[in-house]
């Protein structure tokens, strides 16, 4: 159990008992007359049954004829609930870690030093005090990967700022892309509150949304990986 220094305890002691006799001074002298009595019984047990009619808007849509005028009297009135929300098309590249895991190498000598620099992340988990480090034998595969995927990816984020870069001289999104063995594609129309579902990603959507048509994007990160986007059309 956790012992309370006696600094802490009292006050909280004396609050508590403050607390109980104002509680109980206000219960005591509370006068409750007959008719609050009785309103409080009846709010809380009093039953009634009733009889009631329902008139369904449906019912009536063939009985109601609507003009032109009113119809465009309507839509004046509520132009704004009939708005539809901007959508834009775009392409784009996008370079994930994946393309580049069968080039990126691991040397021993940097599983070594990521190793003595984080041994605090191989303590032992059936060590009871957390002070038992793992030998590097145990660990040693788990930090290649953890290093092949930083690799990847810092070289996946490499390779889309050369593109981003080479389209200030040239701004052709799909001959940049060519130029680098990759694949530009194209989404279909999409919005804010429905974004572009094979990236499902809050910042692409965020850059198309600020891009004119035609201009080019720095590289945008991704759940997937980097992107650098186009936007083709906006409605």
């Amino acid at each position: 159990p956790i012992e309370l220094a006696e600094t802490v305890l009292e006050p909280r002691v004396r609050d508590t008992l403050a607390i109980g006799r104002l509680t109980r001074m206000i219960t005591d002298t509370a006068l409750v007359t007959a008719d609050e009595l009785e309103e409080t019984y009846l709010a809380n047990s009093e039953k009634i049954k009733a009889s009631y009619v329902t008139f369904k808007p449906a019912d009536y849509l063939q009985k109601v004829a609507v003009d032109e005028a009113q119809e465009k009297e309507f839509f004046a009135k509520h132009r704004d609930e009939f708005r539809e929300s901007e959508k834009i098309k775009a392409r784009y590249v996008l370079l994930t870690p994946d393309d580049f895991k069968k080039t990126a190498k691991v040397a021993d000598e940097e599983i070594q030093e990521n190793y003595e620099t984080n041994q605090a992340s191989w303590t032992d988990p059936e060590d009871p005090k957390g002070e038992k480090i793992l030998p590097l034998a145990k660990v040693k595969e788990k930090i290649r990967k953890e290093l092949l995927r930083q690799k990847a990816m810092d070289a996946a984020f490499e390779k889309a700022t050369d593109i981003a870069m080479s389209l200030f001289d040239q701004p052709d999104l799909a001959k940049a892309a060519k130029g680098a063995g990759l694949k530009v594609q194209t989404t279909e129309f999409f919005s804010v509150g429905d974004p572009n579902p094979p990236l499902n990603s809050y910042e692409f959507t965020q850059t198309a949304f600020n891009l004119d048509v035609g201009k080019n994007s720095q590289v945008v990160k991704t759940p997937s990986g980097f992107a650098i986007l186009s936007v083709v059309e906006k409605t």
